[in-house]
């Protein structure tokens, strides 16, 4: 006797019938790419980031993307073209020159810039009016 083979099921009792497909995962949490800094989330709009380290607005400030200073008593001296790269300086007691030279410079007493050509500082400029 021959077996008989079992007519194949309709094609809508095979996709009642197949396996379910595994669930989809759970959406993962969408992270603002502002608020990360290095290994470290940071509060957007109050926190920046500098070179991987996280900072107060308002208290601190980045240089060039690498360097943090304190806003107020500490500028920043950046001119990528030059040599001197990122320069952290005084601001009570040193400029940021353009050029002249290009950079930080110290201001000597009795003078309000370093920057410039011959120094036009306080001291020239007296020496001019009492000639006048």
């Amino acid at each position: 006797a021959a077996a008989t083979a079992a007519p194949a099921p309709a094609a809508d009792e095979t996709a009642r019938s197949a396996p379910a497909s595994p669930a989809p995962a759970p959406p993962k949490e969408t992270v603002d790419p502002r608020s990360v800094c290095g290994a470290h989330r940071i509060r957007v709009g109050s926190q920046g980031c500098c070179g991987g380290v996280p900072f107060s607005f308002g208290r601190y400030a980045c240089c060039g993307k690498e360097k943090l200073y304190k806003t107020g008593a500490q500028g920043c001296c950046f001119h990528p073209e030059s040599k001197a790269g990122v320069q952290i300086y005084d601001t009570a007691k040193q400029n940021c020159c353009d050029a002249h030279p290009t950079g930080v410079c110290t201001i000597k007493s009795g003078e309000y810039t370093c920057c410039g050509s011959g120094g036009s500082g306080a001291k020239e400029e007296r020496k001019r009016k009492e000639a006048e």
